[in-house]
């Protein structure tokens, strides 16, 4: 509702009022006043608003798209240099495994130790009688990389024949290695 046009009709209307006018008369000053439009320049009046808002609309979410775009680009650009970035980290280097392994069989290879351990606990839990809960610990040999895990039940250590050894991955060969 467009409140200054009507606050308009209304001083119009209320001078005529006061000056005792018709009904005929009134409707006359409020057409003088231009206040007045036939239904037919209303309805192409109201049409030409809503084409109006109708374009700035969709250009807006066209707007809107544009800067949803650019930043999914700028967002995939930054990917792409992490991305570049972590390669070359890779390659740069020798990546460390580790493997779970029961009694020389491996089992896995993870790329932390943490789910190699759990690997090899969820395998050893499974072994013991369900009334029995043994607790975990792992002895490691910091010179050779090896955990071992041990199993305490009742107060007693046992071994289980579970390791996780952490072995480096070149990512290229090297002859002089060999010899």
């Amino acid at each position: 509702m467009n409140t200054k046009l009507v606050n308009s009709a209304a001083g119009v209307i209320l001078a005529a009022l006061t000056q005792n006018r018709t009904a005929a008369s009134i409707a006359l000053a409020l057409d003088s006043a231009q206040l007045l439009m036939t239904p037919q320049t209303a309805a192409e009046y109201e049409q030409l608003r809503n084409d109006i808002t109708g374009a700035c609309l969709a250009r807006w979410e066209e707007e809107q798209e544009n800067a949803r775009l650019r930043l999914a680009l700028a967002s995939a650009k930054r990917g792409r240099r992490e991305l570049r970035a972590r390669v070359a980290e890779l390659e740069a280097g020798p990546v460390t495994v580790f493997r779970a392994a029961h009694d020389s069989i491996v089992m896995g290879l993870y790329t932390t130790a943490a789910a190699a351990r759990e690997h090899c606990e969820a395998e050893e839990r499974r072994s013991w009688a369900k009334s029995e809960n043994p607790s975990f610990d792992w002895i490691e040999d910091e010179e050779d990389g090896v955990a071992e895990l041990t199993a305490w039940v009742g107060g007693e250590e046992c071994t289980t024949g579970y390791v996780v050894t952490a072995l480096e991955v070149a990512s290229e060969y090297d002859e002089e290695a060999d010899e």
